[in-house]
Protein backbone atom coordinates (compact mmCIF):
# COMPACT_ATOMS: atom_id res chain seq x y z
CA UNK A 1 0.00 0.00 0.00
CA UNK A 2 3.34 2.32 0.10
CA UNK A 3 6.01 3.00 -2.03
CA UNK A 4 8.51 5.26 -1.42
CA UNK A 5 10.68 7.11 -4.06
CA UNK A 6 13.40 7.88 -2.16
CA UNK A 7 14.33 5.48 0.30
CA UNK A 8 17.42 6.47 2.38
CA UNK A 9 17.09 9.82 0.83
CA UNK A 10 20.00 9.75 -1.82
CA UNK A 11 17.88 11.35 -4.72
CA UNK A 12 17.61 14.65 -5.28
CA UNK A 13 14.13 15.09 -5.65
CA UNK A 14 10.37 16.84 -3.97
CA UNK A 15 8.19 13.74 -3.50
CA UNK A 16 4.73 14.46 -3.93
CA UNK A 17 2.66 11.42 -2.39
CA UNK A 18 -0.86 10.18 -4.16
CA UNK A 19 -3.94 9.85 -2.28
CA UNK A 20 -3.34 6.14 -2.18
CA UNK A 21 -0.28 6.91 -0.27
CA UNK A 22 -1.54 9.61 1.65
CA UNK A 23 -4.49 7.56 3.34
CA UNK A 24 -1.49 5.19 3.75
CA UNK A 25 0.27 7.40 5.91
CA UNK A 26 -2.43 8.69 7.86
CA UNK A 27 -3.40 5.69 9.27
CA UNK A 28 0.48 3.93 9.82
CA UNK A 29 2.68 6.13 9.51
CA UNK A 30 4.26 5.60 12.62
CA UNK A 31 4.80 1.91 11.36
CA UNK A 32 7.60 3.17 9.58
CA UNK A 33 10.24 1.21 11.26
CA UNK A 34 13.35 3.96 10.41
CA UNK A 35 12.74 7.28 12.65
CA UNK A 36 14.52 8.80 9.51
CA UNK A 37 12.22 7.87 7.00
CA UNK A 38 9.12 8.42 8.68
CA UNK A 39 10.53 11.75 9.15
CA UNK A 40 10.90 12.38 5.50
CA UNK A 41 7.59 11.11 5.27
CA UNK A 42 6.08 14.06 7.50
CA UNK A 43 7.89 16.07 5.58
CA UNK A 44 6.74 15.18 1.89
CA UNK A 45 3.38 15.90 3.71
CA UNK A 46 4.34 18.90 5.25
CA UNK A 47 5.91 20.26 1.82
CA UNK A 48 2.48 19.09 -0.03
CA UNK A 49 0.34 21.11 2.28
CA UNK A 50 3.10 24.11 1.57
CA UNK A 51 2.22 24.04 -1.91
CA UNK A 52 -1.72 23.71 -2.06
CA UNK A 53 -1.35 19.77 -3.13
CA UNK A 54 -2.86 18.71 0.26
CA UNK A 55 -5.23 20.69 2.48
CA UNK A 56 -3.96 22.17 5.72
CA UNK A 57 -7.25 21.06 7.30
CA UNK A 58 -5.86 17.56 6.53
CA UNK A 59 -2.05 17.62 7.31
CA UNK A 60 -3.12 18.96 10.50
CA UNK A 61 -5.72 16.13 11.02
CA UNK A 62 -3.17 13.48 10.54
CA UNK A 63 -0.71 15.30 12.72
CA UNK A 64 -3.38 15.33 15.76
CA UNK A 65 -3.73 11.68 14.90
CA UNK A 66 -0.29 10.11 14.90
CA UNK A 67 2.36 12.72 17.13
CA UNK A 68 1.21 11.40 20.54
CA UNK A 69 2.38 7.82 19.41
CA UNK A 70 5.93 9.11 18.17
CA UNK A 71 8.65 7.54 20.22
CA UNK A 72 11.72 9.15 18.76
CA UNK A 73 12.76 12.65 20.38
CA UNK A 74 14.43 14.04 17.38
CA UNK A 75 11.30 13.20 14.89
CA UNK A 76 8.81 14.68 17.18
CA UNK A 77 10.75 17.68 17.24
CA UNK A 78 10.93 17.90 13.32
CA UNK A 79 6.98 17.23 13.69
CA UNK A 80 6.18 19.95 16.44
CA UNK A 81 8.25 22.34 14.13
CA UNK A 82 6.07 21.95 11.30
CA UNK A 83 2.79 21.82 13.78
CA UNK A 84 3.73 25.59 14.91
CA UNK A 85 4.04 26.61 11.47
CA UNK A 86 1.08 25.44 10.20
CA UNK A 87 -0.74 26.64 13.17
CA UNK A 88 0.74 30.26 12.17
CA UNK A 89 -1.10 29.61 8.52
CA UNK A 90 -4.54 29.14 10.95
CA UNK A 91 -3.54 32.91 12.24
CA UNK A 92 -3.18 34.30 8.36
CA UNK A 93 -5.64 32.55 5.77
CA UNK A 94 -9.24 33.81 5.43
CA UNK A 95 -10.66 30.35 6.70
CA UNK A 96 -8.49 30.26 9.47
CA UNK A 97 -10.97 32.37 11.66
CA UNK A 98 -13.00 29.07 11.77
CA UNK A 99 -10.57 26.74 11.83
CA UNK A 100 -8.17 27.94 14.35
CA UNK A 101 -10.30 27.69 17.11
CA UNK A 102 -11.27 24.26 16.39
CA UNK A 103 -7.43 23.02 15.63
CA UNK A 104 -6.39 25.18 18.59
CA UNK A 105 -7.99 23.69 21.22
CA UNK A 106 -7.43 19.71 19.82
CA UNK A 107 -3.72 20.56 19.51
CA UNK A 108 -4.23 22.26 23.22
CA UNK A 109 -6.06 19.20 24.59
CA UNK A 110 -3.28 16.40 23.02
CA UNK A 111 0.09 18.43 23.84
CA UNK A 112 -1.58 18.66 27.55
CA UNK A 113 -2.40 14.98 28.14
CA UNK A 114 1.30 14.56 27.19
CA UNK A 115 3.14 16.69 29.23
CA UNK A 116 0.99 15.07 31.83
CA UNK A 117 1.99 11.80 30.96
CA UNK A 118 5.84 11.97 29.79
CA UNK A 119 8.60 12.96 32.06
CA UNK A 120 12.15 14.03 31.61
CA UNK A 121 13.41 15.41 28.25
CA UNK A 122 9.91 14.49 26.35
CA UNK A 123 8.09 16.50 29.15
CA UNK A 124 10.09 19.63 28.37
CA UNK A 125 9.18 19.10 24.47
CA UNK A 126 5.66 18.93 25.03
CA UNK A 127 5.37 21.52 27.26
CA UNK A 128 7.39 23.86 24.93
CA UNK A 129 4.65 22.77 22.07
CA UNK A 130 2.15 23.40 24.29
CA UNK A 131 3.35 27.43 25.16
CA UNK A 132 3.40 28.08 21.88
CA UNK A 133 -0.11 27.18 20.22
CA UNK A 134 -2.21 28.43 23.52
CA UNK A 135 -4.97 30.18 22.07
CA UNK A 136 -7.88 30.03 24.18
CA UNK A 137 -8.98 31.01 27.91
CA UNK A 138 -8.17 27.41 29.20
CA UNK A 139 -4.68 26.80 27.91
CA UNK A 140 -3.49 30.70 29.20
CA UNK A 141 -5.39 29.65 32.54
CA UNK A 142 -3.27 26.38 33.00
CA UNK A 143 0.15 28.15 31.94
CA UNK A 144 -0.71 31.13 34.39
CA UNK A 145 -1.22 28.08 37.15
CA UNK A 146 2.24 26.95 36.22
CA UNK A 147 3.98 29.33 37.07
CA UNK A 148 2.10 30.44 40.23
CA UNK A 149 2.89 26.90 41.79
CA UNK A 150 -1.01 26.18 41.08
CA UNK A 151 -0.21 23.55 38.83
CA UNK A 152 2.83 20.71 39.56
CA UNK A 153 4.40 17.63 38.05
CA UNK A 154 5.93 15.22 40.30
CA UNK A 155 10.30 15.89 39.39
CA UNK A 156 9.43 18.71 37.41
CA UNK A 157 9.97 22.45 37.62
CA UNK A 158 9.89 25.08 35.32
CA UNK A 159 13.28 26.38 34.30
CA UNK A 160 13.75 30.27 33.70
CA UNK A 161 13.29 30.19 30.25
CA UNK A 162 10.32 28.23 30.15
CA UNK A 163 8.79 30.83 32.89
CA UNK A 164 9.52 33.73 30.48
CA UNK A 165 8.21 32.39 27.96
CA UNK A 166 4.76 31.47 29.34
CA UNK A 167 5.03 35.38 30.24
CA UNK A 168 5.64 36.24 26.75
CA UNK A 169 3.05 34.16 25.40
CA UNK A 170 -0.12 35.88 27.80
CA UNK A 171 1.71 39.25 27.04
CA UNK A 172 1.09 38.21 23.38
CA UNK A 173 -2.70 37.77 23.78
CA UNK A 174 -2.44 40.52 26.61
CA UNK A 175 -4.03 38.30 29.03
CA UNK A 176 -5.10 39.92 32.56
CA UNK A 177 -2.22 39.72 35.05
CA UNK A 178 0.73 39.31 32.61
CA UNK A 179 1.98 42.49 33.94
CA UNK A 180 2.13 41.41 37.25
CA UNK A 181 3.56 37.76 36.50
CA UNK A 182 6.52 39.56 34.18
CA UNK A 183 6.98 41.69 37.22
CA UNK A 184 7.47 38.94 39.46
CA UNK A 185 10.18 36.97 36.87
CA UNK A 186 12.22 40.35 36.18
CA UNK A 187 12.83 39.98 39.92
CA UNK A 188 14.59 36.61 40.18
CA UNK A 189 15.89 36.81 36.63
CA UNK A 190 18.37 40.17 36.74
CA UNK A 191 20.33 38.88 33.93
CA UNK A 192 20.70 40.36 30.82
CA UNK A 193 18.81 37.72 29.21
CA UNK A 194 15.87 39.04 31.74
CA UNK A 195 16.21 42.62 30.70
CA UNK A 196 15.81 41.31 27.47
CA UNK A 197 12.51 39.29 28.39
CA UNK A 198 11.46 42.54 29.93
CA UNK A 199 11.48 44.30 26.86
CA UNK A 200 10.13 41.67 24.78
CA UNK A 201 7.05 41.41 27.10
CA UNK A 202 6.34 45.54 27.06
CA UNK A 203 6.57 45.30 23.17
CA UNK A 204 4.77 42.05 22.54
CA UNK A 205 2.02 43.27 24.51
CA UNK A 206 1.65 46.73 22.58
CA UNK A 207 -0.58 47.94 20.10
CA UNK A 208 -1.45 50.42 17.68
CA UNK A 209 0.37 53.68 17.96
CA UNK A 210 2.59 52.05 20.28
CA UNK A 211 3.34 49.11 17.91
CA UNK A 212 4.19 52.12 15.34
CA UNK A 213 6.34 54.06 17.91
CA UNK A 214 8.57 50.71 18.69
CA UNK A 215 8.77 50.47 14.98
CA UNK A 216 9.99 53.62 14.75
CA UNK A 217 12.62 52.64 16.92
CA UNK A 218 13.84 49.73 15.12
CA UNK A 219 15.51 52.67 12.57
CA UNK A 220 16.09 55.09 15.38
CA UNK A 221 19.86 56.26 15.00
CA UNK A 222 21.17 57.11 18.32
CA UNK A 223 23.68 55.18 21.48
CA UNK A 224 20.63 53.38 23.09
CA UNK A 225 19.17 51.41 20.14
CA UNK A 226 21.81 48.71 19.74
CA UNK A 227 21.82 45.82 17.20
CA UNK A 228 21.06 43.61 19.65
CA UNK A 229 18.07 46.05 21.49
CA UNK A 230 17.08 46.47 17.74
CA UNK A 231 16.94 42.97 17.23
CA UNK A 232 14.74 42.29 20.13
CA UNK A 233 12.02 44.74 19.09
CA UNK A 234 12.02 43.54 15.73
CA UNK A 235 11.63 39.54 17.35
CA UNK A 236 9.07 40.72 19.72
CA UNK A 237 6.63 43.37 17.65
CA UNK A 238 4.76 41.34 15.37
CA UNK A 239 5.37 37.87 15.93
CA UNK A 240 4.24 35.42 13.69
CA UNK A 241 1.73 32.98 15.20
CA UNK A 242 -0.22 35.93 15.78
CA UNK A 243 0.25 39.31 15.29
CA UNK A 244 0.96 39.73 11.42
CA UNK A 245 -1.99 41.29 10.67
CA UNK A 246 -1.44 44.20 13.12
CA UNK A 247 1.09 44.85 10.70
CA UNK A 248 -1.05 45.84 7.84
CA UNK A 249 -1.60 49.55 8.99
CA UNK A 250 1.63 50.29 9.22
CA UNK A 251 2.67 48.08 5.80
CA UNK A 252 3.26 51.01 3.33
CA UNK A 253 5.23 53.16 6.21
CA UNK A 254 7.78 50.46 6.86
CA UNK A 255 8.62 49.91 3.25
CA UNK A 256 9.19 53.43 2.95
CA UNK A 257 11.80 53.80 5.66
CA UNK A 258 13.80 51.38 3.84
CA UNK A 259 15.88 53.56 1.88
CA UNK A 260 16.65 54.94 4.87
CA UNK A 261 17.65 51.94 6.20
CA UNK A 262 20.06 50.74 3.82
CA UNK A 263 21.68 54.50 3.53
CA UNK A 264 22.90 54.81 7.12
CA UNK A 265 22.80 51.14 8.92
CA UNK A 266 25.22 48.20 8.52
CA UNK A 267 24.09 45.28 6.28
CA UNK A 268 23.93 42.99 9.16
CA UNK A 269 21.24 44.94 10.36
CA UNK A 270 19.28 45.14 6.63
CA UNK A 271 19.48 41.53 7.28
CA UNK A 272 17.59 41.31 10.28
CA UNK A 273 15.11 43.62 9.43
CA UNK A 274 13.98 42.19 6.33
CA UNK A 275 13.83 38.83 8.20
CA UNK A 276 11.75 39.75 11.07
CA UNK A 277 9.40 43.22 9.79
CA UNK A 278 8.85 42.88 6.46
CA UNK A 279 4.97 42.90 6.03
CA UNK A 280 3.61 39.15 5.92
CA UNK A 281 -0.25 39.47 5.59
CA UNK A 282 -1.73 36.66 3.52
CA UNK A 283 -2.70 38.78 0.44
CA UNK A 284 -2.27 38.80 -3.39
CA UNK A 285 -2.44 42.87 -2.52
CA UNK A 286 0.53 42.63 -0.01
CA UNK A 287 2.80 40.19 -2.91
CA UNK A 288 2.62 42.50 -5.42
CA UNK A 289 3.75 45.28 -2.25
CA UNK A 290 6.32 43.90 -1.83
CA UNK A 291 7.83 42.53 -5.72
CA UNK A 292 6.85 46.49 -6.71
CA UNK A 293 9.28 47.55 -3.36
CA UNK A 294 12.08 44.86 -4.41
CA UNK A 295 11.79 46.84 -8.34
CA UNK A 296 11.46 50.27 -6.50
CA UNK A 297 14.14 49.49 -4.82
CA UNK A 298 16.79 47.20 -6.21
CA UNK A 299 19.75 50.02 -6.17
CA UNK A 300 19.35 49.22 -2.43
CA UNK A 301 21.76 46.78 -0.45
CA UNK A 302 20.79 43.07 -1.59
CA UNK A 303 19.91 42.36 1.59
CA UNK A 304 17.05 44.49 1.80
CA UNK A 305 15.95 43.48 -1.99
CA UNK A 306 16.92 39.49 -1.30
CA UNK A 307 14.62 40.18 1.78
CA UNK A 308 11.75 41.59 -0.13
CA UNK A 309 12.24 39.28 -2.36
CA UNK A 310 11.87 35.96 0.12
CA UNK A 311 8.97 37.70 1.94
CA UNK A 312 7.01 37.97 -1.15
CA UNK A 313 7.45 34.68 -2.10
CA UNK A 314 6.32 33.67 1.49
CA UNK A 315 3.25 35.23 1.42
CA UNK A 316 2.53 33.97 -1.94
CA UNK A 317 2.69 30.52 -0.41
CA UNK A 318 0.29 31.87 2.11
CA UNK A 319 -2.27 32.75 -0.60
CA UNK A 320 -2.06 29.23 -1.99
CA UNK A 321 -2.23 27.51 1.09
CA UNK A 322 -5.71 29.69 2.05
CA UNK A 323 -7.19 29.19 -1.20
Amino acid sequence: DFVYPNYQDWAYIKVALDARSIATLREHINGLQDPMQRTMAWYDLYTMMQDGRLPLSEYLDILALNLPNEQDFSAAASQLRNLRSAMAYLHQIPVGAELLPVYAQRFENLLWKLVQSSSGDARQQWLVAYIEVANNDTAWTRLQQMLTGKITFDGFSLDQDQRWRIVRKLAEFQRPGYEALAAVEAKADISATGAENVLKVEILAARGEAQWQWLQAVFAENAETTLQRSRTIQEALFPYSSQRALMAPFADQFIALLPGLSASHPVVFHDKVTRYMNPRLCSTENVQRLNDAAVRYAELSPAIVRGLKIAAQMDERCVVIGE
